[in-house]
């Protein structure tokens, strides 16, 4: 409840540092003129750039289980309208839920650990971003603050991954025998943790690293594209690196607790990019703010309704039955 009520303090005052100071027909003379050939462009980079990531999900889940692409897409897109509704990032949860729902053999906590692998290869691609760009503009101190708390972020990250990809199963598994055998509570505990280290541990497994560190990096070109056309959809003449900037500045604010849709935070760190860190004027930069968080977020959110609603439809059986937390059969014979 205290990250809750933080982060609808954090959206509001994000909203009033973004907007404290509209000039109104400005800002309805930049959203008006748009051109909506490139706005459709950088909703297609939006789109792709989630079948990327379902392609990449696929490879990680591989060794747990053979799965559809389409599926993944549909609960990656699912996953971001929990994101975008719900608080604490509730939308990975979701739809390792449904993937494990769509798929009987795969606990939810092992779907869960190839999220958490995702998402570290996500903060690896962030890092290279940050650092092209931090050699590139003189960022303010709260950008750079924000890169350093990623960057320990991602080794500590790092450092579990390792643990659960490379330290021999045999260990594992002793200490498991320990705890059960000293505290009988622990017995359920630990085979969810089992479940989810054995989800993490995928990289070792899945191979087609080359494939895997590539979707990665076409993941953040389209991410970045997508800032980029959003600018040219608005007739604003961003370049490629300032797209970077922004798409960096955005994605730090991402991080921070906020509203549901990162709200406020993600206009405000859109418009405090661009106007003290790239100096464009405030009319400009808040009509920025305003159409790449539909495009970027709200997009993914609307879309993750619609398939949330036609699987509930479609398929009922995914939204029905109870949390299945238990080793599957096939991970048992592994």
């Amino acid at each position: 409840m205290i990250k809750i009520a933080v982060g609808i303090i954090l959206s509001a005052l994000g909203l009033f540092i973004a907007f404290r100071d509209v000039d109104w027909p400005a800002l309805r003379t930049a959203l008006s003129e748009a051109n909506g050939l490139w706005i459709l462009v950088s909703a297609f980079f939006t789109v792709i750039s989630v079948w990327i990531r379902a392609m990449r999900w696929r490879i990680l889940l591989g060794p747990l289980n053979a799965v559809r692409t389409s599926h993944l897409f549909s609960a990656t897109m699912v996953g971001y309208f929990g994101n975008g509704v719900l608080p604490m990032r509730a939308g990975e949860v979701i739809k390792s839920y449904m993937v494990s729902r769509l798929y009987p053999d795969l606990a939810v906590s092992s779907v869960l650990g190839t999220v958490v692998v995702e998402r570290l290869l996500d903060l690896c691609g962030l890092m290279l971003v940050s650092l092209w760009i931090a050699v590139t503009f003189d960022l303010p101190g709260w950008v750079l603050s924000g890169i350093a708390g990623v960057a320990i972020g991602l080794i500590g990250g790092l450092g579990v991954l390792g643990v659960a990809a490379f330290a021999p199963s045999h260990r594992i598994e002793a200490l498991g025998r320990r705890l059960v055998g000293r505290w009988r509570w622990m017995s359920k505990p630990w085979r969810i943790l089992e479940t989810f280290l054995t989800g993490m541990a995928v990289l070792r497994r899945a191979g087609h690293t080359t494939a895997i560190l590539g979707q990665t990096l076409v993941y953040w070109f389209c991410q970045w594209s997508m800032m980029l056309t959003a600018a040219w959809g608005l007739n604003q003449p961003l370049t490629w690196m300032e797209s970077g900037t922004l798409l960096l500045g955005t994605m730090l604010a991402a991080s921070l607790p906020s509203a549901p849709a990162n709200l406020g935070l993600f206009h405000a760190a859109a418009v405090l990019t661009m106007t003290a860190v790239l100096h464009y004027p405030q009319p400009d930069a808040q009509a920025y703010a305003i159409a790449s968080h539909a495009i970027r977020v709200l997009l993914p959110t609307v879309l993750g309704g619609i398939l949330a609603l036609a699987y509930s439809w479609a398929m009922p059986a995914v939204w029905k039955g109870r949390w299945r937390d238990e080793v599957s059969v096939s991970e048992a014979k592994n």
